[in-house]
């Protein structure tokens, strides 16, 4: 056994080794492995995706123009068909009518007065057509408003004669 570890010691440290027995395996370096390529691995395309198509946008349809509103006319000046009415006598079977007119106006027309107070009555109060009642001798006025702040004057005159001196 000596022997072995003398000749595989000297194999090892010296280049030149005394002779080993037939018995004993010495190593010896053999051939260096030489790594080689194996093959290599080629990448393959896989399934490549298609775009589908998605809903498709309907145009808005371009609106037609909005048309130019006709402008309404102002209401004109308020027409009356008696501008002044004259009593001789008094009491509801001396009455008269007056109608009220005005240009692009459809409305109701105001009678109103600060000054007619026990001479002449005046109905409706709201409408086209007034009736005016003489009450007592006397002068007065009504205004009759219509649209866009325009209006008429309604002048009255009573006047009563006394037969037989009372």
């Amino acid at each position: 056994m000596s022997r072995l570890l003398f000749a595989v010691c000297a194999a090892a440290m010296f280049a030149a080794c005394s002779p080993v027995p037939p018995d004993v395996v010495v190593p010896t370096a053999g051939p260096t492995a030489t790594p080689t390529a194996g093959p290599t691995a080629t990448p393959t395309a896989g399934p490549t995706a298609t775009p589908t198509a998605g809903p498709t946008a309907t145009p808005t349809p371009t609106p037609s123009p909005t048309p130019t509103p006709t402008p309404v006319p102002t209401p004109g000046v308020v027409n009356l068909s008696a501008s002044a009415l004259n009593f001789t006598a008094t009491g509801a079977s001396n009455a008269q009518s007056t109608s009220a007119s005005q240009a692009h106006y459809s409305g109701a027309f105001t009678a109103t007065t600060t000054t007619c107070t026990g001479i002449a009555t005046i109905s409706p109060s709201s409408g086209t057509t007034f009736t005016v009642t003489p009450v007592a001798a006397g002068s007065c006025t009504f205004t009759i408003a219509g649209g866009n702040g325009q209006n008429a004057t309604l002048t009255i005159g009573v006047t009563t004669t006394t037969v037989g001196g009372s």
